[in-house]
């Protein structure tokens, strides 16, 4: 899994391993944290390689071996798809590296057998990816890329995109409207967010998210992309209203845990199992304590 030590990462680390599978995360830190992966680590479900998988992951199959397994299952790749704070940003020019290591994992799976998960967040970017939502160019690219091998190759493969994804371990880093409305909370701020307006979200608390995600592995491969999203839909104000009500005390009555999926055969863009108010809540708290430790 590449971006495992991230905010979505590893959380996914942690459902899988409490299923007692083996994970190799192989991450450069730029976007995560060492400390997100503890708790896998510690129980053996997971195995760190310190690597920018866009550069140093060139022989996937010396990585994998260096992990002392020889057999996957699937590939998660987790790729960055750009900010939601602000107004839309400029388009970037396709990343050749990006590519590369698509390509590399598409051929280690046709190889191994082995599924693929392609999964990014949405953006407030100006291309339109295959599945007519936002995203930069290169994700948009990388997203053909996997539909092309679904069709042609045969591959078995996924492209889910998480659709305002938010819960514990949600850092400044991650960039979105929710980190910017915590943060302001947490400075004493007034939460303004002049470029939204009333715009609405559909708000997907982490475990939530990816209990949808396994339930999509369980569906037949995919040329499309598939949201991971909750049927309601949330005003920016509401969500700010929620944000500002919620007390520091909350920090003592709610403490940081994993929020391990739990599985309920529900599939993408469902109804969420926690509510929005308890996973601000949840979300606030832990944001409070640790969202500068690694700023």
């Amino acid at each position: 899994m590449t971006g495992g030590a991230g905010f979505i990462g590893s959380h996914l680390v942690d459902a899988l391993a409490a299923r007692r599978e083996s994970v190799v995360v192989c991450d450069d830190l730029r976007t995560g944290r060492l400390a997100n992966l503890e708790r896998a680590i510690s129980l053996g479900g997971a195995t760190f390689i310190y690597a920018d998988p866009e550069t140093d992951c060139a022989d996937l199959r010396g990585v994998i071996a260096s992990s002392g397994f020889d057999d996957v299952d699937c590939i998660y790749h987790f790729v960055t798809a750009g900010a939601d704070a602000g107004p839309p940003a400029e388009v970037r020019a396709v990343d050749g590296a990006s590519i590369r290591t698509l390509e590399a994992f598409i051929e280690m799976c046709l190889e191994y057998g082995s599924r693929l998960v392609l999964a990014s967040s949405f953006t407030t970017g100006t291309v339109a990816g295959a599945s007519g939502l936002f995203c930069d160019e290169t994700v948009a690219r990388l997203e053909s890329i996997v539909a092309e091998a679904v069709r042609r190759r045969l591959l078995d493969a996924r492209v889910v995109r998480f659709a305002n994804c938010y819960g514990p371990r949600l850092q400044m880093i991650d960039d979105s409207f929710i980190t910017a409305l915590l943060e302001a909370k947490v400075a004493g701020r007034p939460m303004d967010m002049p470029h939204y307006g009333d715009q609405v979200r559909s708000m997907t608390y982490v475990s939530d998210a990816i209990e949808q995600l396994q339930d999509v592995l369980e569906q037949p491969p995919s040329a499309e992309p598939i949201t991971i999203a909750t049927n309601g839909k949330h005003s920016i104000d509401e969500i700010a209203g929620i944000i500002a009500s919620l007390e520091r005390s909350a920090e003592n009555r709610v403490g940081f845990r994993s929020f391990l999926p739990q599985r309920g055969g529900r599939r993408a863009s469902s109804r969420a199992a926690t509510s929005l108010k308890d996973g601000l809540r949840m979300t606030f708290a832990w944001f409070s304590k640790n969202s500068r430790l690694f700023a």
